[in-house]
């Protein structure tokens, strides 16, 4: 009898050692699952197939453009160009008598694209800080760009934000795409800060303060895109409705911004959702709309045909006369990639698909932590009976 229960658990804890294997497998590719680059590259010369039985409804919307501040905190940012309504700053500006009170502490410019990789900028993020001597101010700051030493051309004013006293995490950051009237060249960058409700400048930085502001290498639109006159830049998508919990989703919006040197033209936009381990892809088309600078959502529902998964979206602007592929956004975003979606047919249980994803290397876009593990007391426990039963056999 002895003998029957020491089989018994030995093949219990060989039995948990191996699930414990298993499931620590099945982890790794769930915390894995947000980046797909590397399995993009891996199916990207695959034959992806239609699926005959998914149906989505689809409706699309122009919406106001946004100021692009969503996921960084204290930031605005303008996607208008300067050449809507160009003002210069003037020779000998107003300075406010409050101005002992306020001080720049720093400020950064960061150059974010460059799409004909000629070393100028389209797009630039100037990041400050302002402070002022005790309590707090409501404050706003004009912004100012001059080419090669020229007059200071004024791109850009701010919401009213508030500083307190000499605190470090109330810096202020403005991201701005210069669409026209910026020529190839070197700018500098001036700021004047304003205290909301009284006239005059409080406090000035630029190139002669802060050598970050000084010989940028920027362009406008005009002179960065070239041939590519059409762009889909700054996507975000967010998931609705999940009836049975399992955290896939059957409906999601998808908001971006286009950009382009043609407006005008009469275009349309494929969204198309693929399979990230089948590959079958379903093509979701929106209705016709007049192309301008805008920023369009995209709201999806998905009724049937859509098994539990995570899906990769691709946005493609098309001409509709010519049929002439205008602009794309795929995998570049990483809100376009493994995301987990389920049709309404699907939504009445709970789906545990994870162990069906491929095994992507996200080494370099995750980070891991460990702390304690179940296996390895299980496992201590088993041997510890095991032990004990032998002991009790030579007793």
């Amino acid at each position: 009898m002895i003998q029957r229960l020491y089989i018994l658990l030995m093949c219990l804890m060989f039995s948990t050692i191996l699930n414990a294997t298993t499931t620590a497998g099945s982890a790794a590719q769930i915390t894995s699952s947000p980046s797909n680059v590397a399995n993009f590259e891996k199916k990207s010369d695959r034959q992806f197939t239609k699926n005959k039985k998914a149906s989505a409804r689809v409706k699309r919307q122009q919406i106001q453009r946004k100021r692009f501040s969503a996921a960084v905190g204290k930031t605005a940012a303008t996607g208008t160009s300067a050449a809507q309504a160009i003002s210069h700053r003037e020779i000998e500006p107003l300075i406010s008598a409050n101005a002992y009170w306020f001080e720049f502490y720093d400020a950064h410019v960061f150059l974010n694209v460059d799409y004909d990789a000629d070393g100028y900028f389209s797009k630039f993020t100037v990041r400050f800080d302002a402070n002022v001597s005790g309590g707090y101010a409501d404050v706003y700051a004009k912004l100012y760009l001059s080419l090669a030493g020229g007059a200071w051309v004024h791109y850009h004013t701010t919401d009213v934000f508030t500083i307190h006293a000499g605190d470090d995490d109330d810096d202020y950051s403005v991201t701005t795409r210069l669409r026209t009237d910026f020529p190839t060249g070197d700018y500098d960058v001036l700021i004047d800060l304003f205290e909301a409700g009284y006239p005059g400048i409080v406090a000035s930085i630029g190139p002669r303060e802060d050598a970050d502001l000084y010989a940028l290498p920027l362009e406008d639109n005009e002179h960065e895109l070239g041939g590519n006159a059409t762009l889909i830049e700054n996507v975000s998508t967010q998931l609705f409705d999940d009836r049975d919990g399992d955290a896939f989703y059957t409906a999601l919006s998808i908001e971006y911004d286009i950009d382009t040197l043609h407006p005008d033209r009469l275009v349309y936009a494929e969204i198309i959702l693929t399979h990230s381990t089948d590959f079958w892809q379903d093509i979701i088309t929106t209705t016709s709309f007049a192309l301008h600078n805008q920023t369009e959502l995209v709201e999806i529902d998905l009724d049937s045909g859509f098994d539990p998964a995570w899906y990769d979206a691709e946005i493609k602007i098309i001409d509709d006369y010519t049929g002439e592929l205008l602009a794309v956004a795929a995998q570049d975003f990483a809100s376009l990639t493994q995301i987990p979606l389920e049709s309404i047919d699907y939504d009445n249980a709970i789906d545990r698909p994870s162990n069906q994803q491929p095994i992507v290397d996200a080494s370099g876009s995750v980070s891991s932590s460990e702390s304690g593990g179940g296996a390895f007391g299980v496992f201590a426990l088993l041997i510890g009976i095991a032990l004990l039963v032998t002991k009790r056999r030579k007793g």
